[in-house]
């Protein structure tokens, strides 16, 4: 078993290589994740509640009522707010436990939301929605082929003049990220229900790339989970928006519509079919 770890902390993953687990549907570690979202005060899982308010008001104002597509819903924060606008609210998530909840809270409501338990990189809509959404930075997580083929998937699902919003980090966001390795021990925790030993690696890829690597040892093996991200500007998402067909693009500091300034740790980008 030491050797499985010893190993896993040897080898320097490729850009985007995959863990051996797949953090977001785990039956344990997706119950933290949920607590997380629903915790008002959190920028966890989901950001702290009262952000999204703002957030899903200023959605809102970009265009009255229509049909809109969360992507990365989660238990339905947003899309209980987007509801509450005067949207028909779609959202898809790959976590059954977030899509659950979601159903549930929806239905004692009496929101009509239709909720979908998918990777969203498989959506294959056409000309369905009047707003895609993508909020809290999922964009810089995907590997960056299955960035471009959900952009392509994102502008055929909307109609024509629909609107795509999305944010992601920027590279003032990683100014003090730095290469680290550190080992912490759980008696039962966020990883595991069982005692296990955290090991977890810090990787810069250059000045955007990022990984946050997290190697758990339990009594029964060695688990690893990687979780990359990639920081953004406007020029890099204008060409990528506009190779998938978007017709312009508009920038902001935050979803919540502020004006951008050069100390912004996030980008919004609008984008118009």
């Amino acid at each position: 078993m030491y050797d499985k770890m010893i190993e896993a902390l040897k080898l320097r993953p490729t850009p985007y290589m995959p863990g051996m687990r797949d953090l977001w549907d785990d039956a344990h570690i997706s119950s933290h994740m949920l607590r997380s979202h629903i915790d008002p005060t959190a920028d966890g899982a989901t950001r702290n509640h009262d952000f999204v308010k703002k957030s899903a008001a200023w959605v809102a104002s970009l265009r009255e009522g229509g049909d809109l597509l969360d992507l990365g819903c989660g238990p339905g924060i947003y899309a209980e707010l987007f509801d509450a606008h005067g949207f028909t609210v779609t959202g898809i998530d790959y976590s059954e436990r977030s899509i659950a909840y979601a159903r549930d809270s929806a239905l004692q409501n009496g929101k009509k939301i239709k909720y979908v338990g998918q990777n969203y990189l498989r959506i294959a809509y056409e000309s369905a929605f009047d707003i895609v959404t993508l909020i809290y930075c999922d964009f810089g997580v995907l590997a960056p082929d299955n960035r471009r083929r959900l952009l392509f998937k994102i502008h055929r699902a909307l109609r024509p003049g629909g609107l795509f919003i999305m944010d992601a980090w920027t590279a003032a966001y990683y100014q003090g990220f730095e290469e680290n390795l550190s080992v912490s021990y759980e008696n039962g925790g966020f990883w595991s229900p069982e005692a296990y030993i955290c090991v977890k690696s810090d990787r810069r890829y250059g000045d955007l790339v990022v990984l946050s690597q997290y190697n758990v040892m339990t009594a029964d093996g060695v688990s690893t989970y990687n979780i990359w991200n990639e920081a953004f500007d406007q020029e890099r998402l204008s060409r990528m928006l506009h190779a998938a067909g978007f017709l312009d693009v508009s920038f902001y500091g935050d979803v919540c519509g502020r004006a951008v300034s050069a100390e912004d740790t996030t980008i919004c980008a609008v984008a118009r079919k």
